[in-house]
């Protein structure tokens, strides 16, 4: 099957496919009804299909798929239409991390409390939120502030300094680009996943930053 983001079953049986999109991509109607017919030819059922758009730039892209005999449609929703304050009261600590895309009265704030919350959560889970989070506030231009703010709290900056966890945190961080690049440009090539392994962690923020207006692979590693 086609790699989706996220594909579940509901209590009443029901499938149920979100995809996150970061860019305006032109063909996100295409590849979400390649999806469907992916997720019925494996399951012979078809699923309630939806995209969250996270990205700054205005949301642009189509909801449907239209053709001689052909209407193929899915549910588009804008993060920033979402009330970002009801995700911060989430028990689940994924919502909370998206928080910072919603509706907020103050970004800066938020993000604080966002903190409080990774910094609150088990130990096995800070890393990987902390990595997400990162990543998530650089799409509304907030990761330096992130930083740091993420470095007078003690608990997160053993997370950046610790020897072992250290280089995992900026590992979560990789797997979160290659997601973004594969969303983007389509498989990854040998020769940029080559240069992935080699980026240092202060290489890596930039590199999260300039995916979002590449236009093509070569510019994500081009200086800037």
């Amino acid at each position: 099957m086609a790699r989706l983001d996220l594909l579940g079953e509901t209590d009443t049986a029901e499938l149920v496919h979100f995809e996150l999109q970061s860019t305006n991509d032109p063909n996100m109607p295409l590849r979400m009804a390649e999806y469907a017919l992916a997720i019925y030819k494996q399951f012979r059922r078809f699923a309630w299909q939806f995209v969250l758009y996270v990205g700054e730039p205005k949301l642009r892209m189509s909801p449907k798929l239209l053709g001689p005999n052909v209407l193929f449609r899915y549910e588009l929703v804008d993060i920033r239409q979402i009330n970002g304050n009801e995700l911060l009261h989430s028990h689940a600590l994924g919502s909370n991390i998206l928080a910072i895309l919603g509706q907020v009265n103050n970004p800066q704030q938020t993000a604080r409390e966002v903190l409080v919350r990774i910094a609150q959560s088990p130990p096995e889970q800070r890393a990987v939120a902390l990595s997400q989070f990162m990543l998530i506030s650089g799409l509304r231009g907030l990761e330096n502030f992130v930083k740091k703010e993420a470095q007078r709290m003690p608990i997160l900056t053993d997370i950046l300094d610790h020897k072992v966890i250290g280089p995992a945190f900026n590992d979560g961080r990789l797997s979160i680009i290659r997601r973004q690049i594969t969303h983007r440009f389509g498989q990854i090539p040998d020769w940029v996943e080559a240069r992935l392994q080699t980026l240092s962690r202060d290489e890596v923020e930039p590199l999260a930053d300039r995916i979002l207006d590449a236009q093509r692979l070569q510019d994500l590693f081009e200086p800037q």
